[in-house]
């Protein structure tokens, strides 16, 4: 077998003309031609594969683009269809004149923070404030700092306890994807369409880096534990390594052949795992950059990658909706957790390693256990895709963020 020069795909000699991938001209040059013209004819050969290269891979990234575009223009849709409804309703219960029975009536304010209950389970406040979906959340360590990111370009800081909206984050051009707090709440990190990777002071907002190495979305920005690394991965199918201190950009990753989703650093320091729309799971030693061996097993893009507290064991969600369950020693899978009729979207792993939290596209949050592999319970509450989930150092609660433009807290049962 031989390989195209351009997009590498393999072909038999003589079988083909053209190459059934990029379409490059495969027919040889026959045997009639001078032997002191054929290095001619190689050098201007090596010019031309060398712009195709570079026009196939920049059609690659179009089309990786593209599909993230259009998984957007979806999420565009359904906020449509959901505002739509809304005002449906509104202007059918709308009445101009006041009831004779109650004339001076006072409608009651709506307070942003309303308590719902669902079965098994309390969802203590629905915190409103987006106005675009909210695309990322995450949990300072002391239990007290909620962060969320939304395609409405901001970032926003919560008080976990009480609901209080604390500070508003802007700098951004382009919808937030990514969010992460540092383990001791310094310093929080964003990642957006725009390209960027901006590094906040938490108590303050202020920006203090703004990095611009991506060439594409920023997709997934995780801190280590111990604060001391930054990870974040873009559509330009890279992981870009910054010190989480001072800024400093380190060696970056490659490897992916589609954009990278998810990111996950272990417990040790010394594991990073790395989700992408090219259906694998990449595994990289932080120490040294080497690239262990990959998991391959879903079917379709890798959305979400968690690592157990064990740092032995690895979930992760996919866009074929399973979440599967890894053996990082021998590359092996596990388990698999089926249920949701959408997408997965998020993953989070309780403390203590024995229950998983999964959002879809299906509107619902399952939660599993996972010594049995078995679903627990469905929550239910949100109107639209699920997109972010989080669990509370303490294992009590659970964050999630919708496209429904809310952030819900819930009550954990005990992980």
């Amino acid at each position: 077998m031989s390989k195209c020069p351009v997009c590498k795909a393999e072909f038999t000699k003589g079988e083909r003309a053209h190459c059934s991938i990029c379409g490059w001209d495969l027919t040889p040059y026959p045997a009639s031609v001078s032997p002191n013209i054929r290095p001619i004819i190689l050098s201007k050969e090596r010019v031309k594969i060398a712009w195709a290269k570079q026009l196939w891979e920049t059609l690659r990234s179009q089309q990786d683009e593209l599909r993230s575009a259009s998984n957007l223009i979806h999420q565009l849709e359904q906020e449509t269809q959901t505002l739509q409804s809304h005002l449906t309703k509104v202007s059918s219960s709308f009445n101009p004149h006041p009831s004779p029975e109650s004339p001076n009536s006072i409608s009651t304010p709506i307070s942003p923070v309303e308590v719902l209950k669902t079965s098994g389970m309390e969802c203590q406040a629905t915190l409103t404030g987006h106005f675009r979906a909210v695309s990322a959340v995450a949990l300072g360590s002391d239990g007290e700092i909620l962060v969320s990111g939304s395609w409405d370009k901001t970032i926003k800081l919560w008080n976990l306890r009480t609901g209080e909206e604390l500070l508003t984050l802007t700098g951004h051009s382009y919808p937030v994807n990514s969010v992460a707090i540092s383990q001791n709440g310094w310093t929080l990190a964003s990642g957006s369409n725009d390209k960027t990777v901006k590094i906040w002071k938490a108590q303050t907002g202020q920006i203090l880096f703004t990095k611009t190495g991506h060439k594409q979305w920023v997709n997934a920005i995780t801190f280590s534990p111990d604060g001391t690394l930054l990870a974040s991965g873009s559509l330009d199918q890279t992981i870009r390594l910054w010190n989480g201190i001072t800024g400093q950009e380190l060696p970056t990753l490659t490897g992916h052949l589609a954009a990278v989703t998810s990111l996950a650093i272990s417990g040790n320091n010394l594991m990073l795992a790395s989700g992408s729309l090219d259906k694998t799971i990449k595994l990289w030693n932080i120490e040294t950059s080497e690239e262990l061996p990959p998991l391959f097993g879903h079917f379709d893009g890798v959305t979400s990658v968690a690592i157990f507290p064990d740092n032995l064991t690895l979930a992760s969600g996919s866009l074929d909706k399973t979440i599967k369950l890894w053996d990082i020693k021998t590359s092996t899978e596990i388990g698999s957790l089926i249920g949701h009729s959408d997408r997965i979207n998020a993953i989070a792993i309780s403390p203590a390693g024995k229950m998983l939290a999964s959002a879809s596209s299906d509107h619902t949050i399952k939660l599993w256990d996972l010594r049995s592999a078995a679903e627990t319970q469905t929550l239910t509450g949100h109107s639209d895709s699920v997109n972010a989930v989080a669990i509370s150092a303490d294992g009590k609660t659970l964050i999630s963020g919708s496209s429904d433009k809310t952030i819900k807290i819930w009550q954990m049962p005990d992980s």
